[in-house]
């Protein structure tokens, strides 16, 4: 029950900062989530590991690679984005999100798939600020991307891995 109001504490924070503060959203949110799940966890599974590595990659490849094909088809163009937006989408996103939703929300729900399903619910319900604040519909699609991080980490209780894909699949979302 903790873990649920830790959550509570996080989702009204990022409503407060997205309907009053938008223009620090960037930094406060990703800094809820990183002191949020240190301030209550005593442990963030992250390693480097060659396996995990690989892992990442091979799974990053197999879903996102057709996905990136069928947007270039479609729309016919693809912009990578800017130096800077790499950082944020790796640090400020990536990083942070999956030390909260990952690290913090599964593994102590017992990094099972029951625990992978209700965090999935729960990063999805994050993200509906961006959808109701600035129209973003990319953002009700996270459910299932986050469902193949939690397995990610499910599988290897590294966060590096669901860090990876998710870097991925915004940089892919946004491109």
């Amino acid at each position: 029950m903790k873990i649920f109001l830790i959550y509570l504490i996080f989702l009204i924070s990022s409503f407060t900062v997205n309907l009053f503060m938008p223009e620090f959203k960037h930094f406060f949110i990703p800094a809820i989530l990183i002191g949020l799940s240190f301030a209550f966890s005593q442990k963030i599974n992250f390693r480097f590991k060659k396996s995990d590595l690989i892992l990442s990659m091979k799974i990053s490849f197999l879903i996102l690679a057709p996905f990136a094909l069928l947007a270039y088809l479609y729309y016919g163009k693809f912009q990578p984005p800017t130096f800077s937006t790499i950082l944020y989408l790796l640090f400020g996103v990536a990083v942070s999100e999956e030390i909260f939703f990952r690290g913090f929300i599964q593994e102590k729900l017992g990094n099972n798939w029951k625990a992978l399903i209700i965090t999935s619910i729960l990063f999805s319900l994050a993200h509906l600020p961006n959808f109701l604040f600035y129209n973003n519909f990319l953002s009700l699609a996270t459910f299932f991307p986050s469902l193949i991080m939690g397995w990610l980490y499910m599988k290897t209780s590294n966060i590096l891995p669901s860090i990876i894909f998710h870097f991925l699949s915004n940089c892919i979302a946004i491109s």
